[in-house]
């Protein structure tokens, strides 16, 4: 797989002003740029990701324990620290 990441925003929830943003690699889902919301303590914006769980099939998350102020400032965070991620055991969410 690529390493490049590439983001396509998503139909925003109702209640909430913001769409989340699919983080896509080689045309695949592999995590997601979450919108801030009422629903999260700080209102910030957050970046995870889809890994391979050790010995189990299927995946499990990883967020990020750090937090962004804008959508864009979580783009330019993941494109700023690809290399990192694409080391990750990413699994996509379209297969």
């Amino acid at each position: 797989m690529s390493p490049r990441f590439t983001f396509k925003r998503q139909p925003r929830e109702i209640g909430n002003p913001y769409p989340s943003v699919e983080i896509k690699r080689a045309g695949k889902v592999v995590g997601e740029i979450a919108a801030a919301s009422w629903r999260s303590k700080d209102s910030l914006w957050a970046v995870r990701f889809t890994v391979a769980k050790d010995g189990h099939p299927g995946f499990g998350w990883v967020t990020f324990k750090r937090r962004f102020e804008s959508e864009d400032a979580a783009r330019q965070y993941v494109t700023e620290h690809t290399v990192q991620i694409a080391a990750l055991d990413l699994v996509s969410l379209d297969d």
